[in-house]
């Protein structure tokens, strides 16, 4: 995956943590933990693949 596309995505992840109080949903604690549940994982999805095996080769050597 590209450099910047990882980016995207853990942007995305702390706009979804945050978007509960932003968008004002935040009164329904369903969507709202639903909300932080989603953004924790796909924030650190992005980070994964930034900085973990993503950067190794199919073989698993630098």
């Amino acid at each position: 995956m590209r450099d910047w596309l990882s980016w995207v995505f853990v942007i995305l992840g702390i706009w979804l943590i945050i978007s509960p109080w932003v968008v004002g949903f935040s009164g329904d604690v369903g969507a709202t933990w639903n909300a932080i549940i989603l953004g924790i994982i796909v924030g650190a999805l992005g980070l994964y693949s930034y900085f973990g095996l993503a950067r190794t080769s199919p073989t698993g050597r630098m």
